[in-house]
């Protein structure tokens, strides 16, 4: 696991990164491997939007993520993919604690996913939040810059994670806190957190652009492995 460090350098494939004792998941995809989908997505996101809606902002209903239209379903599976890789890499992190037992690329475990999309063009924002009632949480954007457009001093439409003490600086009001990572909203990027784990989302300053992204929360159970291994202590 990679130390979290500004400025952030994105790169291919998947980042496991740590701060204050948190974990972030970021997952790379490239266009060539999700460009389709994600033109996809866009009309699933924006099928019951009127036109006045698509001209602000707008949201999905809860569960959404649970259509049984095939972009849908395809996301999904990517979703539940990149949770897995999350969960074994985290509690294979703590083995020591859990007698050495590791877990297997294909672990098995209860898992319940739902998720809602949105948007928005121009002025809009997201004050700091958690997601309760859930495990893990994540955001995949669908739509917003390239990466050859990404200003490093513009957090404009970034979903931005709050460590350590840096929460108590920005409910005071201070949006310029220490300890803030921003992740900004490039087409095929898949974040995925601790529930509990503050985060914001920038307005739009400098510039104007749509914002498409997929939100997701998850519950888990305890790995079925961890409850059947007979070598595991009681």
């Amino acid at each position: 696991m990679d130390e979290l460090t500004m400025p952030f350098i994105y790169k291919k494939g998947d980042q496991m990164l740590t701060a204050s004792n948190e974990v972030l998941f970021l997952r790379t995809i490239p266009p060539e491997q999700c460009e389709t989908l994600n033109q996809q997505l866009e009309i699933e996101v924006k099928r019951n939007c009127n036109q006045k809606q698509l001209t602000t902002y707008w949201q999905t209903s809860g569960d959404w993520l649970n259509g049984t239209t095939e972009p849908i379903e395809k996301l999904r599976s990517i979703l539940k993919d990149a949770i897995n890789h999350y969960l074994i890499n985290i509690f294979n992190r703590n083995h020591a604690h859990l007698d050495g037992l590791r877990l297997s690329k294909n672990f098995r475990h209860e898992l319940k996913l739902w998720g809602w999309g949105g948007g928005s063009v121009g002025e809009s924002s997201n004050p700091p939040h958690v997601h309760r009632n859930a495990h893990l949480s994540g955001i995949y954007y669908i739509k917003g810059l390239s990466k050859t457009d990404v200003d490093p001093t513009d957090y404009s439409g970034c979903v931005t994670f709050i460590f350590g003490d840096s929460a108590q600086e920005v409910l005071m009001g201070s949006y310029a806190a220490t300890n803030l990572f921003p992740i900004h909203p490039i087409p095929g990027t898949l974040v995925i957190f601790p529930s509990f784990l503050r985060h914001f989302v920038h307005r739009f300053r400098f510039r104007q652009f749509e914002r498409l992204y997929v939100s997701f929360n998850c519950q888990f159970g305890t790995p079925l492995e961890a409850m059947s291994d007979p070598t595991r202590k009681r």
